[in-house]
């Protein structure tokens, strides 16, 4: 909410009341967009709703998966994505002892993460191309490993170590009888963590389809972004309220 605030007040600073600006939620059919509009309405005690502080702002949702055209063709002027494009389409496969592709000692298992990963990329950017006007921008936010297979960089090891800690958990309650073998068989989650380079790729070839279907890199930047878990702890070094923050972002 405060990012889009914000954007929304630029644009009144430039453009005056007049402009008619339109913002879409785009989500998975099951998310909560209630709360969405509660909030924007004033149903929900925040501190501000661009939709009640200024004039001809209007607001929609959609249900459409990403990887399908969500909005009409040549209709949005800023595109903006964060934290999504690691989940792909579809599980490619259960890996086998890891929840997470990068771990994974199995080279047919980590290719076939990688096929499937590069398959969606190109997906989600060409559904984008269509969406977007000329002269449009998208920006995304996505999480990176800057590893090789087996290995962990500095700024990744508090984000990846979770996975591990996942596993070890699930696989005590498999132990205990809590959760099935096929339940254990069943957690391997499907995110792909992309390279600095496999995120590139759909711009550097001339005959690639996004080339083609008019997209171009303008830049790319690379920032730590560290848990908020970790940054909870250090501050507080409450252990309960960092486990509870991390279950609910585990369960969403």
């Amino acid at each position: 909410m405060p990012l889009m605030y914000a954007c929304v007040k630029e644009l009144r600073n430039l453009y005056g009341n007049e402009l008619e600006i339109h913002i879409n939620y785009e989500d998975r059919p099951e998310n909560d967009y209630n709360s969405i509009f509660y909030n924007l309405q004033g149903l929900l005690p925040i501190s501000s709703s661009y939709l009640r502080d200024f004039p001809n702002v209007f607001v929609s949702a959609t249900g459409t998966s990403f990887y399908e055209q969500c909005f009409p063709s040549e209709s949005i002027n800023m595109g903006l994505s964060f934290l999504a494009v690691q989940w792909l389409r579809k599980k490619p496969c259960n890996l086998k002892k890891v929840l997470l592709h990068c771990f994974s000692e199995v080279l047919e298992e980590r290719d076939m993460f990688t096929k499937q990963a590069e398959k969606d990329w190109e997906q989600f950017l060409l559904m984008r191309a269509k969406e977007l006007t000329k002269g449009a921008k998208h920006a995304v936010l996505a999480l990176i490993i800057g590893c090789a297979h087996g290995e962990e960089t500095e700024s990744s090891v508090s984000a990846l170590d979770m996975y591990k800690l996942l596993y070890n958990v699930w696989e005590n309650m498999e132990k205990d009888k809590i959760i099935s073998k096929k339940d254990m068989e069943e957690m391997t989650i499907p995110e792909y963590y992309r390279t600095r380079e496999e995120l590139l790729k759909p711009f550097l070839s001339d005959a690639s389809p996004v080339r083609n279907a008019g997209l171009n890199l303008v830049s790319v930047g690379l920032k730590e972004f560290p848990l908020p878990e970790k940054a909870m702890w250090e501050s507080t070094g409450n252990a309960k309220a960092c486990a509870r923050l991390m279950t609910e972002q585990t369960r969403a």
